[in-house]
């Protein structure tokens, strides 16, 4: 008895140290690849651009992105291998980064009419991949795709990868706000180049 009651006590004490050296709660940081007036990378004035695109209309549809782009933020370790962060996060999903950052360049930066009813094309678009890349070669990386398409036919379709790498380690800032940073900049790389390819469609078509 003098023995079982030993244990009994050891247990419990261990149990105590235990709930005592608990780790602490995660308090998770908000990143967000926007700056502080809503933009990605410096923004261009549009009236240029809108003189150039007088009379091209567009919908813009659904604009999403794969299912486990959530608001953790992912990193690749490996060709094959996706993790999450647990105290990095985006403030929204990112197709809402995305989606904003479409209807800012086409609607108004480029100058098109966004279409609410009629026979204009429609332009949708996925973000398939979101993510920093870790290793040997450090950087961030984004894939997305699009569509643009009439009742009838698909005018277009593509996917394609945007890739920025980082020269050197950070420096007066910290790694969260490094890979935020870095995927806007390549956000609106992708944004730029959908706009062109969408903006030389319309043109085309309209011009058919």
């Amino acid at each position: 008895m003098r023995r079982l009651g030993a244990i009994a006590i050891v247990g419990v004490s261990l149990a105590g140290c235990a709930l005592l050296t608990k780790d602490d709660p995660v308090e998770p940081k908000y990143f967000t690849p926007e700056s502080g007036d809503g933009t990605l990378g410096p923004k261009r004035a549009a009236a240029g651009a809108s003189s150039a695109a007088t009379g091209l209309t567009l919908h813009l549809g659904r604009v999403g992105a794969g299912s486990y782009l959530k608001e953790r933020i992912v990193h690749r370790d490996s060709d094959h291998e996706l993790a999450f962060y647990e105290n990095r996060r985006w403030t929204e999903r990112p197709e809402s980064y995305l989606q904003r950052a479409l209807e800012l360049t086409l609607f108004e930066e480029r100058g098109v009419g966004r279409a609410l009813t009629g026979a204009a094309p429609t332009l949708t678009a996925d973000l398939i991949d979101f993510e920093e890349v870790r290793g040997p070669r450090p950087g961030v990386r984004l894939r997305v795709s699009f569509a643009l398409h009439d009742d009838h036919v698909v005018i277009r379709e593509r996917t394609f990868t945007v890739e920025r790498w980082f020269a050197d380690e950070p420096t007066g800032s910290s790694p969260g706000d490094r890979v935020a940073s870095a995927l806007g900049d390549a956000l609106r790389g992708a944004v730029d180049e959908i706009a062109d390819q969408v903006l030389a469609d319309l043109a085309k078509t309209r011009d058919d």
